[in-house]
């Protein structure tokens, strides 16, 4: 029920390391677990479509140097002042630009649609999946194509689950309650299906869904 928002002008504004340095992904909230009161969605887009516009426009946004926050369970506002820091790593004199590579997940729970779990498979290889032959196989196993594009296709696992799979082999399953129950579906399309060694979807898949 709670969210926030600030307006960024680079060399100008404090950036994201200014006022919330380190964070890192796998320690915040997800929202697939802690849950999102719509409310808050709409609240904050307004505020952050209404900053864009002034930029776009060129006017000074009124969130540039400050913190908005929101909390539409208690209904409480505020706007607090942030400064931007001089020994910033990001955006100070002496910052570290340097790229660094990010960990990469094999499967992830996100944000839930329309009530139910998300989760998203991202193998370590390009799989450069042969989309007529994923086909064939959904097909055979006598199950419903939703659509089908250029880059991938979207099917109808069961009546709770559907999974939808890009040529890389990224795959979105909704439905599944828990990450091994995602991995089994994704180990009989993907891996079984089209013959891939689960080495090239990641070193520890076969330890996660126990694979003889």
């Amino acid at each position: 029920t709670t969210g926030s928002s600030t307006s960024i002008i680079p060399g100008k504004t404090p950036c994201l390391e200014c006022f919330q340095p380190s964070l890192k992904d796998e320690e915040m909230p997800k929202c697939g677990t802690e849950g999102v009161h719509p409310s808050i969605l709409t609240t904050i887009s307004s505020v952050q479509v209404s900053e864009a516009v002034k930029i776009i426009t060129g006017q000074e946004p009124n969130l540039a140097n400050k913190l908005f926050l929101a909390d539409i369970k208690n209904l409480d506002y505020d706007k607090v002042r942030i400064i931007k820091q001089s020994k910033c790593n990001v955006c100070g004199v002496n910052a570290d630009l340097s790229t660094k590579k990010s960990r990469r997940k094999l499967i992830e729970d996100i944000c839930g649609r329309e009530g139910k779990s998300v989760h998203i498979v991202s193998p370590k290889d390009n799989l450069e999946i042969d989309l007529d032959e994923l086909n064939k196989i959904i097909v055979d196993k006598k199950l419903n194509i939703i659509r089908r594009g250029q880059l991938g296709i979207t099917i109808q696992y069961n009546e709770q689950i559907t999974i939808s799979i890009v040529d890389s082999g990224v795959s979105i399953i909704v439905g599944a309650l828990e990450e091994k129950r995602a991995l089994e579906i994704f180990n009989e399309i993907i891996i079984n299906g089209l013959n891939i060694t689960p080495e090239k979807i990641d070193s520890e898949f076969k330890r996660l869904v126990q694979i003889n």
